[in-house]
């Protein structure tokens, strides 16, 4: 695991360095399982944090290619909505990961956007 609040190390490739955690975790990710109720309600401990608002940033994005598409459907060719529709699917990963194929996808959407 990454943990960002446990990591302050970074490997070759400058990404955090994952630390194998023992079996004193299992009860904290249980009690975080059970957390999952706090979702979208402002007594969510982890919806401040960067990369939450990442993934927030991304969703209200795409939902406003979307409206854009919806409202224009002659604006593209077919195969250039269908590209751009699909891009949001190469955004995987956590962390620096997710960062850097986010600005990717981003450029490459705004590029067949034109």
């Amino acid at each position: 695991m990454a943990p960002p609040l446990l990591n302050f190390k970074t490997d070759a490739r400058g990404r955090p360095a994952k630390r194998a955690l023992g079996a004193w975790m299992s009860p904290l990710l249980t009690l975080l399982a059970k957390g999952k109720s706090l979702r979208q309600t402002p007594l969510n401990p982890f919806a401040y944090h960067g990369e939450a608002r990442m993934h927030r940033d991304l969703r209200d994005w795409f939902m406003d290619i979307i409206e854009d598409i919806a409202a224009h459907p002659t604006a593209q060719a077919p195969d250039v909505m269908a590209q751009i529709l699909a891009a949001p699917m190469d955004i995987r990963g956590y962390g620096p990961v997710r960062e850097e194929a986010a600005r990717t996808v981003k450029a490459e959407v705004e590029a067949l956007r034109g």
